[in-house]
């Protein structure tokens, strides 16, 4: 398995605000996935960490 790490834009929320025009971290994780079918996406909320061992991951809060 071969590791990519690339954070988000922290100005990407999650979910929809209220007359917020831009994309939400869900619908930017989902187009990356439509470009990339195949890859092992983890993703965690704000505050949080991952630990990954071997293909699962842990949340730690």
């Amino acid at each position: 398995m071969q590791a990519v790490l690339s954070p988000l834009n922290m100005e990407i929320i999650s979910g929809k605000m209220l007359r917020h025009n831009g994309e939400s971290r869900e619908e930017h994780l989902a187009e990356f996935l439509i470009v990339n079918p195949t890859a092992l996406v983890y993703a965690h909320p704000e505050s949080t960490a991952l630990h990954i061992e071997g293909r699962q991951a842990t949340i730690l809060e």
